[in-house]
């Protein structure tokens, strides 16, 4: 049986290592040497690595388990028959060697050194071959007759040959002479020597060893390689002793014996063993130790790739039992896998197995295979697929992204067909994604042709990325606008083109929203400089109008002229109104109106709206009332002029609209909190009041309530607008209660902070005396009207006055001490003030007296503007006397505390 196991197993050998020696192109190759012996096909095929790797282990541990034995019968069981019927000859005649009377070899034939070779190449520990053949020399050695030993050498399947002292063939067996392709009558014609028949490369070695034992006459044994008569080169391994007669040597015999399969099976195993050790796969051969206590698996072999995996000594684990090697193992149950393989005498195979030996490095995922061998062992092949694992949890991961990405995903073919559409795009696009993979691009993009899409893989060609717009078309007929990024890939040889369609009509709607935004903003900007340029265009004789308003009215006039006089005030203050509310309901919409809180004495803002008011409510016949809650603070922190202008909207819309009976305002307390109050105003009168339908309307821009050609009242219809505007700005909120014929209640709320250790008393009203100011002022002003109007307050204050037209004749008239004020207008001829202050502050540096600019800018941040550019302070056109006094008195107050007036 081993005999016939032999060749099978060498040839599965030799397929093996020429498999390995040749790197494995693709999967056919393995396919062709697995089916090459496994023609039944009963075998599943888990991966041609694992098939190589198996045969390669079932052969070398066969090899390993069954080389003993096979080496045992190297002359076969024909010649073993042959060799024991001339033992049984010899011994039936007496004069054979005995193996029950002689156990040791002769040492006449063989040295021990030679016996103990000898046994090691025929690995032979029992001896037997060895025996036969020292016995077959003895009796040629001690034969009666040369016929008895020539026919003795006859009948042996190996060469046996002898040689005068010269080395020329005297005789050749029929093996001999089969092998080597020689005749008797070529022997005897020819003078033929033993080295004709060595291969050149081992003749040397031949010579020497024939000389050896001649020289020394003792047997010697060598292995060399002769050339047979098919000039094939066979390893041979030699017996030879010399031939003694009268105590003169006078030639050798020997037997020689052919090896070249045994030669050929161990360069097999060495090779094997070879691929084994650095086979990238880790390879583990165990073998059943059982007991009646238990069962265990004994390591008998490892590859380097396993010691790597497994990270663990080689020499440390020979011979350990697997749930020794690694806790891992008992924990996962490993050594029930390995059983079932061996009872089923089937693969077992186990992926996912997780192996960390340390908890310091990253766990690896395994793929484990079993398979069983014969002996009662198993074959462990272990697979690290971590990396195969982490890029198929990747290419999932990818895949589940692309199906369920928000956007549309196509894959496309170069014929314009969809080879892959995800869940997004038969979403949109209302079609099952059969119906799409039977669609192409122009069935979804109607801006499309064939003839264009292969214009754009000419693109594609020179650029791989490509980012458009364009139009497409659902199910329903109905379009949406799509941007599109498509890349181009190459695969196997054929482009594919990736494509990522974006719906972006929201994003259209917002493009399109701010486009108009942007419209809108120059519209506003547009407005806004409009306004600004009307403002100062109307300002500038408005300050002259007033102006001289209020001086003629200190003057003696008759009765009609102090009417018509009072009249044009009256007007010009309207018109003031105007153009402030218009101004500032510009700011609010522009979002540049800031509160500006002060802290202020809330009973004095109170006596001063009280005050404002008291007279034309008596001329009216009207009763006018205010009062506070004394869970006010005396002090609170709020813009004052925004909660005044509130006021005044609503109280003189209350004035407007009462012939008789009473307005009051009331101030209260909503909450008081830690330095933060919400406080109320209830403004309330017995006028005509609003009717329901249109106290919905009352607080929107430029509304009015009545819009008849005929109106006993005249406005704007932006009053109420901006004081909600300006509630909302301070944190709170108005309303309005009303009735017809009874009556209106306006109550807004607005946000105030305050300090608790602020308990200053009211301050005492301070009486100032503008009279006697008597400042050197340096009027710098182009218009010669409001030249005249600020000369003439200025001489009312007791101010010596100078007059300048522009900015460049301010610089050439000021000498430092002359003036201690400085009025300058900010738009003039010649050179303007801004640039005039910042040349006089160049030249006299801190001796430059304080600046105040004019100016008809009136929009919300001119002030600060000139302000941050080096102003003093800064007063808007038209201004009443008292401003220009308060200012002018303000400065007069800290050049007296500074020493310098």
């Amino acid at each position: 049986m081993i005999l016939t196991i032999s060749p099978f197993l060498v040839s599965l050998s030799e397929a093996i290592v020429l498999t390995f020696s040749k790197p494995v192109v693709a999967d056919n190759v393995g396919s062709f040497a697995v089916s090459r012996f496994f023609m039944s096909g009963s075998f599943m095929i888990f991966s041609v690595n694992f098939w190589y790797v198996l045969l390669l282990v079932i052969l070398l541990v066969s090899i390993m388990v069954l080389g003993k034995l096979t080496w045992s019968f190297a002359l076969n069981r024909e010649v073993d028959k042959k060799i024991r019927q001339l033992h049984q000859k010899f011994t039936e005649e007496g004069d054979g060697f005995n193996y029950a009377e002689k156990e040791d070899y002769d040492e006449d034939f063989f040295s021990p050194e030679a016996i103990a070779f000898i046994k090691q190449r025929h690995d032979d520990p029992s001896g037997i071959a060895v025996r036969e053949g020292a016995e077959f020399l003895k009796q040629s050695k001690n034969a009666d007759s040369e016929s008895r030993y020539r026919d003795f050498a006859q009948m042996l399947p190996d060469i046996v040959f002898e040689t005068d002292i010269e080395g020329n063939l005297l005789f050749v067996n029929r093996t001999g002479f089969h092998i080597l392709g020689i005749s008797p009558e070529v022997l005897k014609q020819k003078k033929l020597t033993a080295f004709d028949f060595v291969d050149p490369r081992d003749v040397q070695k031949a010579r020497e060893n024939f000389e050896r034992i001649i020289n020394n006459r003792r047997s010697e044994d060598s292995e060399y390689r002769i050339v047979d008569g098919q000039k094939v080169v066979m390893t041979v391994l030699s017996y030879a002793l010399p031939v003694v007669r009268k105590g003169q040597v006078i030639g050798i015999r020997g037997l020689l014996v052919d090896i070249s399969q045994r030669k050929k099976n161990e360069e097999t195993i060495r090779t094997l063993k070879d691929i084994v050790s650095h086979v990238g796969l880790g390879i583990n051969v165990f073998r059943l130790e059982a007991s009646r206590e238990s069962q265990r698996f004994i390591l008998e072999m490892v590859n380097v790739a396993s010691e790597k995996l497994m990270r663990f000594s080689k020499p440390e684990n020979i011979g350990k039992s697997l749930n020794e090697i690694s806790p891992l193992f008992r924990k996962q149950n490993l050594q029930e896998y390995l059983e079932r393989a061996l009872v089923s005498n089937e693969a077992v195979e186990l992926d996912d197995f997780i192996y960390q030996p340390d908890p310091t490095v990253k766990a690896k995922i395994l793929s484990l295979k079993i398979f069983p061998l014969p002996q009662n062992r198993v074959v462990l092949l272990m697979e690290d697929i971590s990396a195969r694992k982490e890029t198929e949890q990747k290419s999932q991961m990818t895949s589940f992204g692309l199906e369920h990405a928000g956007d549309i995903v196509f894959w496309v073919e170069e014929n314009a067909r969809f080879l892959f559409a995800n869940e997004t795009a038969c979403q949109n696009y209302g079609y099952s994604r059969d119906e799409l993979l039977e669609m192409t691009v122009t069935d979804v993009d109607s801006r499309v042709t064939m003839m264009q899409w292969y214009e754009l893989i000419q693109i594609l060609e020179k650029k791989p990325s490509l980012t458009m717009e364009s139009i497409h078309k659902k199910r329903t007929g109905e379009t949406f606008p799509v941007e599109i990024s498509i890349n181009k890939f190459v695969f196997d040889d054929k482009a594919y083109f990736f494509a990522f369609v974006r719906d972006i009509s929201e994003r259209k709607k917002y493009d399109e929203l701010e486009q108009n935004i942007q419209v809108a903003r120059k519209s506003a900007a547009l407005k806004q400089q409009f306004l600004a340029n009307m403002s100062h265009e109307i300002r500038t004789p408005m300050t002259g109008i007033m102006g001289m308003t209020s001086l003629l009215m200190r003057t003696s006039l008759s009765p009609a002229q102090q009417e018509y006089v009072r009249n044009i005030k009256i007007s010009s203050e309207n018109l003031l109104n105007i153009i402030n509310d218009v101004l500032d309901l510009s700011k609010i919409e522009a979002g540049k109106m800031e509160l500006k809180p002060n802290r202020i004495s809330f009973g004095e803002l109170v006596d001063e709206v009280h005050e404002m008011f008291q007279h034309q409510a008596r001329n009216k016949g009207i009763r006018f009332t205010t009062s506070i809650d004394p869970l006010i603070p005396a002090n609170i922190i709020v813009d004052d002029q925004r909660l005044k202008q509130v006021l005044n909207n609503l109280l003189s819309n209350a004035l407007k609209f009462t012939d008789d009976g009473v307005i009051s305002v009331d101030f209260g307390v909503e909450y008081k909190r830690e330095k933060e109050l919400l406080l109320y105003c209830r403004v309330k009168d017995t006028g005509m009041g609003i009717g329901e339908a249109n106290q919905k309307q009352i607080f929107e821009k430029f509304t009015q309530i009545d819009t008849s050609l005929i109106r006993p009242f005249e406005g704007t219809g932006l009053g109420l607008a901006i004081c909600s505007e300006l509630t909302q700005l301070m944190g709170g909120e108005i309303s309005v209660s009303s009735e017809l014929g009874k009556g209106s209640t306006f109550t807004f709320t607005f946000k105030a902070d305050y300090d608790k250790s602020d308990n200053e008393p009211f301050a005492a009203a301070q009486v100032r005396d503008f009279n006697e100011l008597k400042l050197n002022v340096l009027h710098v002003e182009d218009k010669l009207l409001n030249q005249k109007v600020v000369g003439f307050i200025l001489l009312n204050a007791g101010c010596n006055v100078d007059f300048v037209k522009n900015g460049q004749e301010a610089i050439d008239l000021y000498v430092p001490g002359r003036y201690d004020v400085i009025l300058m207008d900010i738009q003039m001829p010649v050179m303007d003030g801004i640039s005039a202050y910042k040349e006089l502050k160049r030249l006299y540096g801190n001796r430059l007296c304080p600046v105040i600019g004019l100016s008809a800018n009136a929009l919300e941040g001119d002030a600060q503007k000139y302000i941050a550019q080096g102003l003093d302070d800064y007063i808007v056109k038209p201004f009443p006397p008292n401003v220009l006094y308060e200012k002018l008195s303000k400065w007069a107050g800290k050049l007296n505390s500074q020493g310098l007036k």
